[in-house]
């Protein structure tokens, strides 16, 4: 009898009950999805890192032969070049030698084993479009070469490439890619540790639709004329030391060393680290978010629903029926309708989580396995919202039946509690009556303005976040380069070649590798401007002009002094400018200066920027603009469909928060809504003195959200500056605000709808039967 009692109850809040329901299920869908995504990666993740020997860091090296290493007495050779790059092309192994005396040198430094990896980076036309290929060779101990299908090159003619970009152009094994006329047949598809991003230009460049990581056979490798490039992936023999620590220790000058950096910090290596603790926080903490307003609004359910069969329980148990059997009718059905949610939105994250390992895939290049069964989750996200649930609706039934029949079946009417502060008082009563009334009801309903305003702020954040997102790669690489007039960049040409003429070299400045850039006075290709529109070109003669990116993460300022290292020649300059360009680690200074201080020569460069398309046969290597552009525009595209999915996600939670509580809050007033009709007032009135300040209340969230918002996004840069030396810039658009207020108030009006005809079907009559007996 009380089952059917309480089933007929709950029938008439089929709507209320369905949406709870939706709340509830989401909590646990997203810890699930996104704990046993995450899970699934780094599982096989650590195993595939293990099993082919990840570096643990990377010494970056100077392209510059130090006056140490020009003394060294060689066994088969004196060095005589000023670069590695020249020693290459006069004496191969010379070359290598320089670079085993290196290892051997860093090795007697500290407890490490170090190997190095070699690579040359070319363009290759390919169905009408310039592709990057960064060329390797095979490994022997660190940074083991695993080959997901097929195999290793072991002829001239025969390549493996990355199986991500393969699939985006329509390659299989077996198939051949002309690479500067000549045919490579695809033997395999392979992952390097190393490279779990195809990081090659640009840290948000790594989309393999038109560049890939390319292992090669040595054969083809040397015949390439292009000196290779190369860094040392290292291993801790012993204890682990930091980046810090080393350079206390050594004087890295001597071992030709640009910089250090440990795997958790370098973007092309250790990125997936930070992307699989991010996804473990942001499920758990969404799911807390989201599980908190679930769990609480139950509680006000169930109590509501209680004290509506207070009356008829009292007879019930006047005539002898025990607490327990009018209790656990309730709890074991509202229990029972929210272990059901729990565990469908178990099963529904379960079904997601390959979803989200393949979004993963997509960009990280790592192993692909099975989502399995994670007993963690499962007691995350299903049995430990469902044992507070079941703690809190214990407490509340147990509470309410624990009253004796008399007082249940003459139930008091309840009194609102008071606003006993004076100062507020007096502040309120100096409001109208409508804001007066709004703000002492909303004072004295604190669980139901605090359960509204964590879902609604958090709505605004979700929508708030996805905006950010929106305009990073304009802020960060387009506006850049729509900024420049270069289309294509030469590296060391091979002769003399139109356009501006500029020298490109990494350094070591302000204790940090940057792109030292030199530009001429007169060039045109490259404008610099700070953030007041200034011209900063005609001051690069008179020292440095830093790029914003490197003024945020070195906190330098104009005239701060700084010191620029390239080999073992040290020079220091004064910032002249800053220009309002978040490119990277970039800082420009006068070309013929820069040539003549450190190359002695004032006419040396060594890049050409050009606003026409360049023959790749002349240069060692070839950048594109358009290629590079084109690569932010897919991750553009990806962006866009996670903004939507942020923003839709926002927004429902943000309909269903309106919703019920609007539906609680008129339940709970049925005796004030009917005494309000009774003195005159229609029923738009009421509603606007019922949930007016919640509209109010909505402004005041929109607001604060704006700061808290930026302020997590200035968290994110800083993070990011900290964790892998780059600046990520978020920012709102006043106009993509204005948007989302829009949508909120619209879904305000579409939310209070219902709870705008409960008024209007309160009955004084059924209202006032509180008051009989």
């Amino acid at each position: 009898m009380i089952y059917k009692h309480v089933l007929r109850t709950f029938a008439k809040k089929k709507l209320t009950l369905f949406l709870l329901g939706i709340v509830i299920m989401l909590s646990s869908f997203v810890y699930v999805a996104l704990h046993m995504g995450a899970a699934t990666i780094e599982k096989a993740t650590e195993a595939y890192f293990d099993d082919y020997n990840q570096e643990d860091f990377v010494f970056e090296m100077s392209p510059y032969i130090t006056p140490k290493e020009h003394q060294l007495d060689l066994e088969h050779c004196v060095i005589q070049a000023p670069t590695m790059p020249a020693l290459y092309q006069q004496d191969k192994a010379c070359y290598y030698e320089l670079i085993d005396q290196r290892i051997t040198a860093l090795k007697t430094l500290e407890a490490i084993t170090l190997e190095a990896r070699f690579f040359k980076d070319i363009t290759s036309v390919q169905n009408d479009h310039t592709h990057r290929f960064r060329l390797m060779q095979e490994t022997v101990a660190i940074n083991r070469s695993y080959y997901t299908q097929g195999q290793k090159p072991a002829y001239e003619n025969e390549i493996a490439i990355l199986e991500n970009y393969a699939n985006h152009n329509d390659i299989k094994i077996g198939d051949t890619l002309v690479i500067r006329g000549e045919d490579y047949e695809v033997t395999g598809f392979l992952l390097l540790p190393d490279y779990t991003l195809p990081v090659f230009d640009h840290v948000f460049a790594y989309g393999t639709e038109s560049q890939t990581l390319m292992m090669v056979h040595p054969d083809f490798f040397d015949a390439l004329s292009e000196a290779p490039n190369y860094h040392l992936g290292g291993i801790f023999l012993d204890e682990p030391f930091g980046v810090s620590e080393f350079y206390e220790r050594h004087d890295t000058e001597n071992y030709g060393i640009q910089h250090m950096m440990l795997t958790e910090n370098n973007i092309r290596s250790g990125a997936i680290y930070t992307e699989i603790q991010a996804s473990y926080a942001s499920g758990l903490f969404i799911s807390i978010i989201i599980a908190f307003i679930g769990i609480v609004i139950v509680g006000l359910m169930m109590k509501k629903t209680l004290e509506q069969s207070q009356r008829p329980f009292g007879i019930l148990k006047a005539l002898g029926m025990e607490k327990k059997e009018l209790m656990w009718p309730y709890l074991t059905l509202i229990l029972g309708f929210s272990f059901l949610a729990l565990w469908l939105g178990y099963m529904i994250g379960f079904l997601f989580a390959p979803i989200l390992r393949d979004v993963y895939l997509a960009f990280y290049l790592l192993p692909k396995t099975d989502v399995e069964f994670s007993f963690l989750a499962l007691l995350i996200g299903v049995f430990a919202p469902f044992l507070v649930l079941f703690v809190m609706g214990f407490f509340i039934t147990n509470r309410l039946l624990n009253q004796d029949a008399l007082h249940m079946m003459h139930p008091p009417i309840t009194k609102m509690a008071k606003v006993h502060q004076s100062r507020l008082r007096r502040l309120i009563n100096k409001l109208g009556f409508n804001t007066r009334y709004q703000t002492i009801f909303m004072l004295r309903h604190k669980l139901k303005v605090l359960i509204y305003a964590v879902g609604v702020f958090f709505a605004f954040f979700l929508s708030f976040l996805a905006l950010g997102m929106l305009d990073v790669f304009e802020a960060t690489v387009t506006d850049y380069y729509d900024s420049v007039h270069y289309t294509h960049i030469g590296y060391y040409p091979e002769e003399a070649q139109p356009g501006d003429k500029v020298i490109e070299i990494n350094a070591l400045i302000y204790e940090s590798p940057a792109m030292l850039i030199g530009l001429s006075e007169n060039q045109t290709m490259h404008p610099l401007f700070d953030k007041d529109g200034r011209d900063l070109t005609p001051r690069l003669n008179e020292g440095l002009v830093i790029s914003q990116s490197f003024a945020l993460l070195n906190d330098l300022a104009l005239n701060d002094r700084i010191e620029i290292y390239l080999g073992a020649q040290k020079e220091t300059y004064t910032v002249v400018g800053v220009a309002n360009i978040y490119p990277g680690d970039h800082v420009f200074t006068d070309r013929a200066m820069l040539a003549k201080t450190f190359f002695n020569d004032a006419d040396y460069y060594n890049t050409i920027y050009a606003d026409y398309p360049l023959d790749e046969t002349q240069f060692q290597s070839v950048f594109s603009v358009d290629t590079l552009l084109n690569q932010i525009d897919d991750l553009n595209e990806v962006t866009m469909q996670v903004f939507y999915v942020i923003v839709l996600s926002g927004l429902f939670i943000g309909l269903i928060i309106v919703y019920l509580l609007s539906v609680l809050i008129v339940e709970d007033h049925y005796v004030h809504i009917a005494l309000f009709k009774m003195l005159g007032y229609d029923d738009q009135a009421i509603h606007t003195i019922l949930l007016g300040g919640y509209r109010k209340l909505n402004i005041v969230l929109f607001i604060l959200c704006i700061p808290f918002t930026l302020w997590v996004f200035v968290l994110f840069r800083n993070f990011f500056a900290m964790m892998f030396g780059f600046i990520f810039v978020m920012s709102l658009n006043p106009l993509h605000l204005f948007g989302i207020a829009l949508l909120y108030v619209i879904i305000f009006m579409v939310a209070s709808r219902h709870a705008k005809k409960k008024v209007t079907d309160v009955a004084l009559s059924v209202a006032l039967k509180v008051y009989q007996n």
